[in-house]
């Protein structure tokens, strides 16, 4: 992966503009293993792409792919908090998480599993627009 090439040669880079690229290429190894996984099921590809979330995230990056593989992971008190710090942060839009008809927009379903817990129609009423 191209990805991969690209943290193992500025992965230890100080400056903020190489930084910032690392963890854009962590965030899309994620997004590719969580791909991978949705495939495959295989257990390994998801804690992957969530220890290459965590890692982007500690560069800088938003926290939501974070927030996205760990409620994949069944890690949901974990996602609910790095979900709240996103819309607290303006990071995402509600609609971008639970849909929007006006927008068509579809839910993510990386929350499908979660929709129906109370910290998620918690979110769901004080963030969603009438």
């Amino acid at each position: 992966m191209v990805c991969d090439e690209v943290v193992a040669r500025f992965g230890a880079a100080k400056e903020p503009t190489l930084r910032e690229q690392v963890a854009k290429a962590l965030n899309s190894r994620s997004a590719a293993l969580v791909r991978r996984w949705r495939e495959k099921e295989d257990r390994a590809l998801l804690e992957e792409a969530l220890d290459s979330a965590r890692k982007a995230v500690s560069l800088g990056s938003r926290h939501y792919n974070l927030a996205c593989a760990l409620a994949l992971s069944g890690k949901a008190d974990e996602a609910f908090e790095e979900l709240e710090g996103c819309l607290e942060r303006g990071e995402i839009a509600w609609s971008h998480v639970d849909g929007d008809a006006e927008s068509k927009r579809d839910p993510d379903p990386d929350w499908n599993d979660l929709r129906a817990h109370p910290r998620y129609l918690a979110l769901r009423a004080k963030y969603r627009k009438e």
